[in-house]
């Protein structure tokens, strides 16, 4: 008696199909929310979903995609976007797919999508550098990323940067927040993914990515690994509350034999910002080079 009457009258007084009707009429037009692109279409939609009383999370999780069909391990290269839209959004994409051996299509997997290094003149196959599996021909300095999505599995995803000629920071370009978020998407409508679980890493041009995007957008990501990156403007407070992690090797860059602009200063700079504001971070130097193979040790 006692717990029914904390429970509002109005609630107790709608029909269960009532309250279903309800649920499916805010799934759909959530849904119709988030693929929608004009503002004030978009505006009329908030407004409706305004009227939306339930939970949430209910709305969420029936959001969520659940692909069923099952898909062998291994490596996929030059995959094209699948869902339509983006397919027509990046007609000329590529991703690059590991798919670990222990992959169920019935059990949530965690994702890692890897933003590869490079610059302007980077093409759009380059991701295969660093995804492709090694063998025993490979050298311990390789970046043998298969290896690292194999031993988690986790499924990992290594898109081809967006698109800029004139730009060697790609994946800090203004359209890379929404491309990323394509990426994902288009992995979830492939994989059962574990959107809870979705990790970010970034190496050379792809670590200036994943400084710039733990702090553009930090709740989308589970943790963010920047790798041999490098920054210029910060706003570090926003990272709370998103495992922040940071690799570079000593030898990174060496006047007279590469560039400085990914010099191990700006990682120990980064490194003592985020301490002297208590902001909770992993820091880790190797005494190498560049390579990406010695950061995943």
């Amino acid at each position: 008696c006692k717990v029914i009457s904390v429970i509002p009258v109005f609630l107790l007084a709608i029909p269960d199909d009532a309250r279903a009707a309800d649920f499916d009429e805010a799934v759909t037009t959530a849904r119709q929310y988030l693929e929608c692109t004009d503002r004030q279409q978009k505006a009329a939609l908030s407004q409706q979903l305004a009227g939306f009383t339930d939970d949430w999370r209910d709305v969420v999780e029936a959001l969520r995609p659940r692909p069923t069909q099952a898909v062998e391990p291994g490596y996929y290269r030059e995959e094209h976007f699948t869902n339509l839209r983006l397919r027509q959004k990046y007609p000329e994409d590529l991703l690059y797919l590991v798919v670990p051996t222990g992959y169920q299509p019935a059990q949530p997997t965690g994702l890692v999508v890897f933003m590869h290094g490079g610059g302007k003149g980077s093409p759009r196959t380059a991701p295969d550098r660093y995804m492709t599996p090694a063998d025993s021909t490979t050298p311990e300095s390789s970046s043998r990323l298969g290896e690292i999505f194999e031993g988690l599995g986790m499924i990992g995803v290594g898109p081809s940067a967006p698109w800029n000629e004139n730009d060697h920071s790609r994946w800090c370009l203004p359209e890379t927040d929404d491309y990323i978020a394509d990426v994902v998407q288009e992995c979830a409508t492939r994989f059962h993914i574990d959107l809870d679980r979705v990790f970010l890493v970034g190496h050379s041009m792809g670590g200036f990515g994943a400084y710039h995007q733990v702090q553009r957008q930090p709740d989308r990501f589970a943790a963010v690994i920047a790798s041999a990156g490098s920054w210029s403007l910060a706003q570090w407070p926003v990272i709370r509350g998103t495992t922040f992690c940071i690799v570079h090797g000593v030898k990174d860059a060496e006047p007279g034999v590469r560039d400085r602009h990914t010099d191990i200063a700006f990682a120990r700079y980064a490194h003592k910002l985020l301490s002297q504001r208590n902001i909770p971070h992993v820091y880790k130097e190797h005494p190498n080079g560049h390579s990406f193979g010695y950061a995943k040790q």
